[in-house]
């Protein structure tokens, strides 16, 4: 978003009276802005998707009550996001649950609220996930997260190939037998693939999730279970720094259209729950960090404003880590764009 995006929704004297009323250093979030990127998401996806929020991407209680208001579930990733996400009325139905470190506890508690999936990322977590169902005497929702041989290169930050999260895609089979073996205890909901974050380049998502789909179909056939659901996972990036491109929301609805009509993925799409689960791309671009400035002061050739806040309240950008992670972005963002290809199925 631009800085007149910006402050188109929230212009400068609406700003000002919101600071002064309550101080500073403060962080300011606009749902306005958040609701903008809601309806730019269903009018991209059509309803053919429920869309997920990333909760780990802002746990605020206002933003999780304002999605809830929205209709919009959740993707958690610790037993804190699960109580965040249902505190703030987010049914247990519309809720997922990942991440490669899962505690017993967690586990348990999300089992006792019936959530819609335990996202299981190892065969070992399938295992306690049984002998927990057991011990509660109820059956657990659990879905597979699998770590695809594909996506390692399409995204900034990368979630496949040798990295901790989900099951290798080799593996993938050795977890569906289990969960068929133990299907008393484990009710299998389906698949989910996360392959990275901060993606712009269309063609790479509309490709990332052509692969999804057909390793959904492979799995169905050498598994023989049912996918009830195809978490895609998230990614979708945003802009940061000028030049950086995002992703064009006209040419993924149109490009998605084409891929959903494919013959092959006619089942799936009658059977199986779509569902995207965009964290950044919803709430990045939703807020500002306010702070006042204390004194001004020139040293040597240089003019310095001294604030009331710190680098601890804005870490990722501060600093020689924020020059990095600025140079990086940029570097993502030019390789994208000579990458960038309208992808069209058939």
């Amino acid at each position: 978003m631009t800085r007149d995006e910006f402050y188109r929704i929230a212009d400068r004297e609406t700003l000002v009276r919101k600071i002064a009323a309550c101080g500073t250093p403060a962080y300011l979030f606009f749902t306005e802005m958040i609701g903008e990127q809601i309806r730019l998401l269903k009018a991209c996806l059509g309803d053919r998707f429920s869309i997920h929020y990333a909760v780990k991407a802002n746990p605020h209680p206002g933003i999780l009550k304002y999605m809830a208001g929205q209709g919009v579930g959740a993707d958690v990733a610790s037993g804190g996001e699960l109580r965040a996400a249902l505190g703030s009325g987010i049914s247990p139905g519309q809720i997922e649950f990942s991440g490669p470190g899962k505690t017993e506890d967690e586990l348990k508690s999300a089992i006792a609220r019936g959530i819609a999936s335990v996202n299981a990322e190892s065969v070992e977590e399938l295992a306690l996930l049984d002998r927990l169902a057991g011990q509660a005497g109820m059956r657990a929702n659990v879905g597979i997260r699998v770590n695809p041989d594909f996506g390692k290169g399409a995204s900034g930050i990368r979630m496949a190939g040798d990295t901790p999260f989900g099951i290798p895609e080799d593996r993938a089979g050795e977890a569906l037998a289990f969960i068929k073996a133990h299907s008393e205890r484990l009710c299998f909901t389906g698949l989910h693939v996360h392959t990275g974050s901060q993606i712009s380049d269309e063609g790479a998502i509309i490709d990332n999730m052509q692969r999804i789909l057909d390793l959904a179909l492979s799995l169905e056939r050498t598994g023989g279970l049912r996918m009830n659901k195809i978490n895609f996972g998230g990614g979708w990036g945003i802009r940061y720094f000028p030049g950086q491109e995002k992703p064009d929301p006209d040419i993924l609805a149109e490009e998605l259209g084409y891929l959903f009509d494919e013959p092959e993925y006619a089942g799936l799409r009658e059977r199986a729950q779509m569902i995207l689960e965009p964290g950044r791309f919803l709430v990045a671009e939703s807020g500002v960090y306010a702070t006042k400035i204390l004194y001004r002061k020139q040293i040597r050739v240089r003019d310095f404003a001294v604030v009331d806040g710190g680098m601890h309240q804005n870490y990722l950008l501060a600093g020689e880590w924020g020059r990095w992670f600025a140079g990086i972005l940029n570097w993502i963002s030019c390789r994208d764009r000579g990458l960038r290809r309208p992808h069209r199925s058939g």
